[in-house]
């Protein structure tokens, strides 16, 4: 008996030992796609401010607005969805079916020469998952920003950009704090000097005054 047979148990000596593999796509893989934006939160990517919140809402704006022609497939809420995988994930992966389009929560595929040839997808259900195995032309791929070292895959513009979620913390805090602080388009009148007191009163008269006349020269 060798040293791995120690940890492995056998229900009976009369039946075959069967091994499980866990698989990417399956339900602990939908528990985690939808813990997504609390995971990379923690994992320092920028997802969670509210600016990315922003321009990933005009993504989703300008695709479900979009007028398409040629299909029924594509229908607002499914626009949507794309402009979301898309601006986070970097692809978006659907099920071809002869009435609608399957968005799956995850997939897993095979190339021959980088091009895909089958998948291997999982379906969110309310009750729970299911996954299948279908050939590449029964789905609809579509990937933005790819590599040349893995072009099946997609590339979320984050991950692009690099920008980690504390320094686009620091932005917005910086722009926040002039806005609300500086005099943007006050008139600064002179006056003469005084004491501590009425100067540190008038430094903080400055703040959020924003267009008006801020000091007047007094006698």
């Amino acid at each position: 008996m060798g040293l791995l047979d120690i940890f492995r148990r056998r229900p009976s000596a009369n039946l075959p030992e069967v091994e499980t593999r866990s698989s990417g796509s399956g339900y602990t893989a939908q528990i985690m796609a939808a813990r997504q934006s609390y995971i990379s939160g923690i994992s320092d990517l920028s997802e969670l401010t509210s600016t990315v919140q922003s321009c990933v809402s005009l993504w989703e704006g300008a695709l479900s607005g979009a007028d398409v022609t040629g299909t029924d497939y594509l229908d607002r809420h499914l626009m949507g969805l794309l402009a979301r995988s898309l601006a986070l994930r970097g692809e978006f992966v659907a099920l071809i079916r002869p009435d609608m389009l399957v968005p799956c929560a995850d997939w897993d595929l095979s190339t021959v020469n980088g091009v895909p040839r089958a998948y291997r997808v999982s379906v969110s259900e309310a009750g729970g998952g299911r996954s299948e195995t279908v050939l590449a032309g029964e789905v609809l791929h579509v990937r933005i920003g790819s590599d040349p070292v893995a072009p099946w895959h997609g590339t979320a513009p984050l991950r692009r950009a690099s920008l980690s979620a504390n320094l686009l913390h620091e932005l917005e805090s910086a722009l926040r704090d002039t806005w609300q602080n500086a005099p943007i388009g006050s008139q600064v009148v002179p006056l003469p000097d005084s004491g501590p007191d009425d100067m540190e009163a008038m430094r903080g008269a400055f703040r959020g005054q924003h267009g008006s006349t801020l000091i007047i020269e007094g006698a």
